[in-house]
């Protein structure tokens, strides 16, 4: 039987282990939410990433009235149905007649 000194070694050695091999890459969960199941408050990384704005663009968008945010502690939230609502009244690019 192993003694919990060298079974506590183990661990510590695989958990290096581990984590040498996971050093450079982006091990990060990324989320991924279809239209359906997106938060109706998120988050502005979130919604620089959801959207392919900037983070400047979007605190330009909320200082002009384009979107709007809530504050929550020292978090802000995005509403999100104010950023779809800001991309449908967008001009539709199309093919003149």
């Amino acid at each position: 039987m192993l003694s919990r000194s060298l079974l506590f070694g183990i661990l510590i050695h695989q958990t290096k282990s581990i984590a040498i091999a996971l050093r450079g890459a982006d091990y990060r969960e990324q989320t991924i939410y279809t239209l359906n199941d997106f938060p109706e408050y998120a988050s502005i990384p979130l919604i620089t990433q959801r959207f392919n704005i900037s983070r400047s663009g979007i605190y330009r968008m909320l200082s002009q009235g384009d979107i709007q945010a809530v504050k929550v502690g020292r978090s802000t939230r995005i509403v999100t149905r104010s950023v779809e609502a800001y991309f449908a009244r967008l001009p539709r690019l199309g093919v003149a007649a």
